[in-house]
């Protein structure tokens, strides 16, 4: 293996462990939201506890493959609709406007990663 292609997979090792550790810290921080905060539900019934939970279900029950690249593609693709949940439940119950405005973005600029994501996936089997 030349020194190129151990960079490669070791910046995308890095960049999976990072998300890993990002979804860590976020449980830490939730869990330390106020109860309030915690369980406000969206009509759907999304909470932010209930999307977190969704999202370590999904990366929990997500089998490695070995491809460093597509596993960080997937996790990252879970991550962020997560956060995509978590922002509509703040937007159904959040009552800061500046708080909204952040979830609005985080829902535009996620769902466009989602969709290079999900492109990237389509061309990678």
């Amino acid at each position: 293996m030349n020194g190129n292609n151990v960079l490669r997979k070791s910046a995308a090792g890095v960049g999976l462990m990072a998300a890993l550790l990002c979804a860590s810290v976020g449980n830490v921080a939730f869990a330390q939201s106020s109860a309030d905060q915690h369980h406000a539900k969206d009509d759907s019934g999304m909470t932010i506890d209930s999307a977190m939970q969704g999202m370590r279900q999904r990366m929990d029950g997500m089998k490695m493959t070995g491809d460093t690249d597509k596993d960080f593609v997937t996790m990252m693709r879970s991550h962020h609709q997560s956060g995509i949940d978590m922002a509509k439940a703040e937007l159904a119950n959040g009552k800061d406007a500046e708080a909204k405005k952040m979830a609005r973005k985080i829902i535009d600029a996620q769902t466009k990663e989602i969709a290079g994501f999900d492109k990237w996936l389509k061309n990678h089997p």
